[in-house]
């Protein structure tokens, strides 16, 4: 981020230090594979889309979830066991045979000479015999432990990533090496675990469900190189983090693109914008590297969620910005006009500040609206939601709160 307007050029009513540093990178990283033949760069040059192979790779093992094949669905939820009873040879009532009645007993009609004790008397003809026992009804099995019922299948794990950002649960990728360079419009890249940076050289580029890690030797830069701006840019659930941390990578760095459910961690600064015509929407940026012996910086590493440089029509919606060190967005015109920035539904934490605006060399900022966001109190500076070094920018606010309901007011220096 530009040095000029860092969080520790606060002073006054607002704090009187910068704390130390406020996150230290604590994330897991997988060995690094052997790269086999593939070469380390690889330029696509016809039209295609590239995609996931359909062999199953082995577990990903990333900041908070795995990436794997999803286990075959049971053909039965819940089974069912069926017991017949056996019926009996004859299903007719056990044939009795009465003894004859003795001699001299006479019995009306209607009734028959029936064995009682040690003689003989008349009863109903109905009677039954004493002698005769009933079959027992058959009884149901219990389905108790132990008797073969099968259990209910164990319910799937829940995502706890923010708006799920990231590369779905239960996909298989393949991986490739090498920095991906794209010239050839409409280029897909889908279901890849890619170690090496992409550079966008074309329009209409698509990038979804893969995991952008930089070179296993280090990368430098923006692991998503849009410098270029490029139109049609879309980068959706997909995970952006540096294999190796350094002080100058970052996540995305140019403009004219779309981030859509992206989880970016690990570097620097997760966005870095050059230019407009930017929506960062749904997506979780957050854990950014700090180095307090920066070789750039005395202070310590500039690292922010998003910073904006340059560029008009900016949307930044519905968010999750938190673990920056400076600012979760910080707005410098350090190259340009800056305008049109709409910031809304967001969650922010961390950082000196947490929006940080200044009007550099290029005047007041104009058409700026700040909506509906909700401030975490763990920034560096107390009551620090927004600062603004540009007395002549007029924020449009609304709906803004602490987490603990007290509306924040941007302290203008």
């Amino acid at each position: 981020m530009n040095r000029g307007v860092h969080a520790s050029a606060l002073t006054g009513g607002v704090a009187t230090a910068v704390a130390a540093g406020i996150l230290a990178a604590n994330l897991l990283w997988p060995s690094t594979p052997t790269p086999g033949a593939a070469a380390d760069v690889t330029t696509f040059t016809t039209p295609q889309t590239v995609t996931s192979s359909t062999a199953v790779a082995a577990p990903i093992v990333r900041d908070s979830y795995t990436v794997t094949a999803a286990p075959a669905p049971a053909t039965s939820s819940t089974a069912t066991l069926t017991t017949t009873a056996t019926a009996p040879a004859s299903s007719a009532s056990p044939s009795v045979t009465a003894a004859p009645a003795p001699d001299g007993l006479a019995c009306t009609a209607g009734e028959e000479a029936i064995a009682s004790g040690d003689g003989w008397t008349c009863g109903p003809a109905d009677l039954a015999d004493p002698t005769v026992v009933a079959a027992p009804e058959p009884t149901q099995p219990s389905s108790t432990p132990g008797t073969g019922t099968t259990p209910a299948p164990t319910p799937a794990p829940v995502d706890t990533r923010p708006h799920g950002a990231g590369v779905p649960t239960g996909l298989s990728l393949r991986t490739v090496y090498g920095d991906q360079i794209i010239t050839t419009p409409g280029t897909v890249l889908d279901g890849l675990d890619i170690h090496g940076r992409v550079v966008v050289k074309a329009p209409n580029v698509t990038i979804k469900n893969s995991i952008i890690r930089g070179l296993d030797t280090g990368s430098k830069w923006g692991l998503i190189d849009a410098l270029a701006g490029h139109p049609g840019l879309v980068v959706q659930d997909t995970e952006i983090v540096a294999t190796v941390p350094n002080y100058y990578v970052n996540g995305i760095m140019g403009f004219n693109f779309e981030l859509r459910r992206v989880n970016i961690h690990g570097v620097v600064d997760q966005v870095h914008l050059t230019g407009g015509n930017v929506v960062v929407d749904r997506s979780w940026l957050h854990g950014n590297l700090h180095f307090e012996d920066d070789p750039g910086h005395p202070d310590g590493t500039h690292d922010d969620n998003i910073q904006i440089q340059k560029g008009m029509n900016i949307v930044v919606t519905n968010n999750v910005l938190a673990g920056s060190h400076t600012a979760s967005i910080i707005i410098t015109q350090g190259q340009g006009d800056v305008g049109d920035v709409r910031i809304q539904g967001n969650k922010f934490d961390n950082g000196g500040c947490s929006i940080n605006i200044s009007e550099g060399k290029y005047g007041p900022l104009s058409g700026v609206s700040i909506l509906d966001n909700l401030f975490g109190r763990t920034t560096q500076f107390r009551n620090c939601a927004m600062v603004v070094f540009s007395p002549g920018t007029k924020l449009n606010l609304s709906g803004n709160a602490y987490t603990d309901g007290i509306v924040p007011t941007p302290i203008y220096r």
